[in-house]
């Protein structure tokens, strides 16, 4: 919550105190199938949103910005699914809508992420 909201003082100072950044938690997600609950990361909170707080945060989250974690989050956000950041954002309603930022949260994202065994992702 703290990345989410931009606090990075705090945020910094759980994650040095041993917080995990891919720790998940039950949401309720609108698939192709209907709702699902499932165990997801705060990547899926934060890419909810394609705002540029939401290109701030995942800056602080890949260590673009100083003090950021040590290791960048998890690739996979659905470990149960094997959704990625990447199925999150392709599968996204905001791409459309808010096109001028979304280029960006996808930019930095492929530029975090860019080994093959990540951009060849299957789900």
């Amino acid at each position: 919550m703290a990345a989410l909201n931009q606090n990075f003082d705090v945020a910094r100072a759980l994650l040095e105190h041993g917080a995990d950044v891919d720790v998940t938690f039950l949401k309720v997600l609108h698939g192709m199938r209907g709702e699902e609950t499932c165990a997801v990361t705060m990547l899926v909170e934060i890419l909810a949103e394609h705002t540029m707080r939401t290109l701030e945060s995942l800056r602080f989250l890949f260590r673009k910005l100083k003090g950021g974690p040590n290791e960048r989050p998890s690739f996979i956000v659905d470990q149960n699914s094997k959704i990625s950041i990447l199925h999150v954002l392709a599968g996204g309603e905001l791409f459309t809508e808010i096109a001028q930022i979304t280029p960006s949260i996808l930019n930095l994202s492929l530029d975090t992420y860019s080994e093959n065994s990540c951009i060849s992702c299957r789900h």
